[in-house]
């Protein structure tokens, strides 16, 4: 069986997402020549404690994305593709600490909006961008320009969760061992 056909009621029939598979497996060996290069990886940022007064929460964390944001590598400095991609994942993982503080999603937007001059559109793709990052890290390594895995990471998400990519046979989802393995190195 190819890695771009599976059987469906004993025929064999295209994939539908076999443009996502072939990716998959290009990311993963992306990711293992790049763990086996040493490429350095930032640490998260620490969580912000929940035993912080509601205050002080909301300026360590609008401190850090203002932080975070001001270091995005600009221009089209590929290089330093991993470390724009880890930046991305740390103001999404802050900004859903921030949601957190709000009793609402008015007081959240309206504070983003202030601060950050985001509506809410971006602040939700900024976290669910680190979300799908924080449950396949292998991400980091694709090469992938953020704004790419920010737009088709949902898409991605439905697929690598679905029954279907669970029931490949070994051949076909070798790309999911090894998305499993790089996710307990991270």
């Amino acid at each position: 069986m190819s890695i771009t056909h599976t059987i469906r009621n004993g025929a064999l029939t295209e994939h539908n997402f076999a443009d996502t598979i072939n990716l998959l497996l290009s990311i993963g060996e992306q990711t293992v020549t790049a763990i086996n290069s040493n490429v350095p990886v930032s640490p998260f940022p620490y969580n912000v404690s929940t035993h912080m007064d509601h205050d002080s929460r909301i300026k360590v964390l609008t401190r850090r994305i203002t932080v975070h944001k001001s270091e995005i590598p600009s221009g089209r400095d590929t290089s330093s593709q991993a470390t724009h991609l880890q930046l991305c994942q740390f103001i999404g993982q802050d900004l859903a600490a921030l949601e957190l503080c709000f009793d609402n999603q008015k007081d959240f937007n309206d504070y983003t909006t202030k601060y950050f001059n985001w509506k809410y559109a971006m602040c939700h793709l900024y976290i669910v961008y680190y979300r799908f990052l924080n449950d396949y890290p292998m991400f980091v390594y694709s090469g992938l320009p953020w704004t790419t895995i920010r737009n088709e990471c949902t898409k991605w998400r439905r697929w690598l969760d679905s029954d279907e990519a669970k029931t490949l046979s070994t051949d076909d989802s070798k790309k999911l061992l090894l998305e499993r393995n790089f996710a307990a190195i991270s």
